[in-house]
């Protein structure tokens, strides 16, 4: 096992990591270090003195376990260890650990920092390209988050010769060699590896993904009372954006700030849904909904995801008056907001199926709704967002003729093709800025349009994808910069299309866009913590998340939680 280098086992608890989850590496206070969490990539380029640190320290160790005699009592244990061809070694090593660790003096010795030290010394020794470290790094990531033995294939396991009687031979030859002049020299290999390696691209994202979140932990001071509980300026967008980054970086910070602001919520929430809140998305309870589920599943709580359901439940069985219908503040943001969380529970199916009918019905049969008509371009106030909530209804319930009713609502969309909705714009406001979006524009309409099931894409929808396609691609760095209907909200669309359609030329213009706006600087001067998540800096750290967690983190744009990906 320690002349693998790919099986860990911390014993010596959280002596070893910071409060945000990560190695105490690095021989200077403020170093970045190794993050731990289960989903975050992880560039060797990034943390070079930390891991030289690392494995100075662990190698020191290391020897003075050695000669101090420390390691007799291991080995012992391990010399029980009877494993030969077996087709999932890692279960027989997860008993072996478990009653070994029974004894304390195991588990003094066994310590994290010298099986650490495998990580880098066998593979150095045994001349294998640093480029090899990547997966075995991940592994040793995902061993630590959960503090569990992670799964070994059994090619693997043979190849480092763990599962046979001379895997201990050739850990005690390599003991045998460790003295000062050996750590020394291994050091001096491991820092040559470490910058001959070509650094990840997307590790400048994470480090402009990281001031967004200093600058958005500082403008957290400012927020005053007008905050309200929605997704569009609310707490629920807030918790969003912090659970995202969560994900992505393993920040504890982060994880901490969206449940506080989930336990808010949950607090505004103690005597059920007020009668104030409207059903919707952006602006209503729909969006809470969906944040508790987004953020349960992200953070792995699902204390979470259970209290969402319930909300979900609650709300479908509430009767609203069908006065508003789009996405933003009615019935279809309510559909869209609750359908993720009810994929399994089909008992609750038929009353999510019955309020897409009641809407589809309300869709159909007026013409103006409040005296705005839902008939008009757009996917917050308009008919793309209408079919982008029945096609979730469709995946969750699994029931396609809510999908074929959605492509019905698109083909006869008004103004297909240039999404203008010249009547909507404010005052001194031109089209070219305000309706390109999500909300209203083009972006949003192909948004609808990429979620309906390929075997249903009608000769005109695709004609209307085209024409869309050529509006938003390519992606142009213009103000407003919001998530809602800016360039982070096409920046956005581009990543949700490029995730569906494997597409990865589109992720990499998404990338690019989004690594212009940060290094221009108009992020700081246009984009106010106070906005929220739509039309705020809260939505370029979810952007950026989602940027370095592609097809993991979905997007709250299209009301998903995965990422996004094909109809199965």
């Amino acid at each position: 096992i320690l002349s693998s280098g790919l099986v860990t086992f911390p014993m010596n608890g959280p002596s070893g990591l910071r409060d945000d989850g990560a190695f105490l590496g690095g021989h200077r206070p403020g170093a970045r270090s190794l993050p731990l969490f289960s989903g975050q990539p992880v560039d060797p380029c990034q943390y070079r003195e930390e891991i030289v640190a690392g494995a100075r320290d662990a190698l020191e160790k290391l020897l003075w376990a050695w000669r101090s005699g420390q390691l007799r009592l291991p080995f012992n244990e391990l010399s029980r260890l009877q494993v030969r061809w077996v087709a999932r070694p890692s279960e027989a090593y997860a008993s072996f650990f478990r009653s070994a660790l029974q004894n304390s003096r195991v588990r003094e010795c066994w310590q994290l920092s010298l099986l650490a030290e495998t990580r880098w010394r066998g593979p150095l020794a045994a001349g294998m390209d640093i480029r090899a470290l990547v997966p075995f790094l991940r592994a040793e990531t995902l061993a630590l988050h959960s503090f569990a033995v992670p799964r070994l294939t059994l090619p693997a396991a043979r190849r480092c010769g763990v599962v046979r009687r001379s895997g201990q031979q050739q850990i005690l030859l390599r003991l045998r060699r460790l003295d000062h002049k050996f750590i020394k020299h291994q050091l001096a290999v491991l820092t040559a590896s470490l910058h001959s390696l070509r650094e990840d691209p997307r590790a400048r994202l994470r480090q402009a993904a990281s001031e967004v979140a200093a600058a958005l932990r500082q403008g957290e001071a400012a927020l005053g009372p007008e905050v309200g509980p929605f997704l569009r300026r609310g707490w629920a967008g807030w918790a969003l954006a912090w659970a995202a980054w969560a994900r992505a970086s393993g920040d504890a910070t982060a994880r901490q700030r969206a449940r506080q602001y989930l336990e808010r919520l949950q607090g505004e929430l103690q005597g059920g849904i007020p009668g104030s809140w409207l059903p919707g998305y952006a602006s209503g309870f729909g969006g809470v909904v969906y944040a508790f589920f987004a953020c349960g599943c992200w953070l792995e709580e699902p204390t979470f995801c259970e209290l969402a359901r319930g909300l979900a439940k609650e709300a479908l069985g509430r009767s609203n008056p069908l006065e508003h219908l789009d996405v933003e503040v009615g019935l279809a943001g309510l559909l869209l907001g609750v359908a993720e969380s009810l994929r399994r529970l089909p008992e609750l199916h038929e009353a999510l199926e019955s309020r897409a009918a009641s809407l589809l019905a309300a869709v159909q049969g007026v013409a103006a709704n409040g005296g705005k008509s839902i008939w008009k371009p757009g996917f917050a106030h308009g008919i793309s967002g209408v079919a982008a909530a029945l096609l979730r209804v469709a995946e969750a319930t699994g029931n396609r003729r809510w999908a074929r009713e959605a492509v019905w609502l698109l083909e006869r969309e008004p103004r297909a093709g240039t999404w203008w909705a010249e009547a909507e714009l404010p005052a001194g406001e031109t089209v070219s800025v305000g309706l390109n979006g999500w909300c209203h524009g083009p972006a949003g309409a192909l948004a609808a349009r990429k979620l309906v099931p390929a075997e249903l894409v009608t000769s005109h929808l695709s004609r209307q994808n085209a024409e869309a396609y050529a509006r938003l691609v390519p992606l142009k760095l213009s103000s407003p910069l919001s998530l809602c209907c800016g360039s982070i909200g096409r920046s956005e669309i581009s990543l949700i299309i490029g995730e569906l359609a494997g597409d990865e030329r589109l992720m990499d213009e998404a990338t690019k866009l989004a690594a212009l706006l940060f290094s221009s600087g108009l992020w700081r001067r246009e984009l106010d913590p106070k906005g929220g998540l739509f039309d705020g800096l809260p939505g370029f750290l979810f952007h950026l998340s989602r940027l370095l967690l592609p097809g993991q983190v979905g997007s709250v744009l299209v009301g998903g939680v995965e990422g996004a990906k094909p109809w199965t």
